[in-house]
């Protein structure tokens, strides 16, 4: 009769350690807090890209996506706020880098890939909203 209480006990403490690791894992696979529109003002440095451009992106389980005809965003949004991204159009293409806050905010560097001739880097800063 102790051993099975004994087994008893220990297979309710079993079934409690997993639903509260199942619990857990359910708070993880929240919903994303990036999520949603961002403008993002592109500030250039150094080359002969234009400067003070915006755009408007989208955040959508982490994947960034950019409304636009022949644009095509292959990016991402970590869980700590870390974006990275390669932006094309047509032949050519941009690398992005840096970080967003959950209160709607973020700021990064950009840079160009391909020949000298039209390379490009800067910065840029977003916002929620757009």
């Amino acid at each position: 009769m102790a051993r099975r209480l004994r087994n008893l006990i220990a297979l309710m403490t079993l079934t409690a350690t997993i639903a509260s690791a199942a619990a857990g894992e359910k708070k993880l696979s929240v919903p994303d807090g990036y999520d949603g529109s961002w403008s993002i003002a592109v500030s250039t440095r150094e080359g002969p890209c234009p400067d003070g451009r915006s755009y408007a992106v989208r955040i959508k389980n982490s994947d960034v996506s950019y409304p636009g005809d022949d644009i095509d965003v292959d990016g991402s949004v970590g869980t700590g706020g870390g974006v990275r991204a390669t932006i094309t159009k047509g032949s050519r293409s941009a690398s992005i880098s840096g970080s967003l806050d959950r209160k709607g905010a973020g700021d990064g560097t950009w840079k160009s890939a391909g020949d000298s001739l039209f390379a490009c880097s800067g910065t840029w800063t977003a916002r929620r909203g757009g």
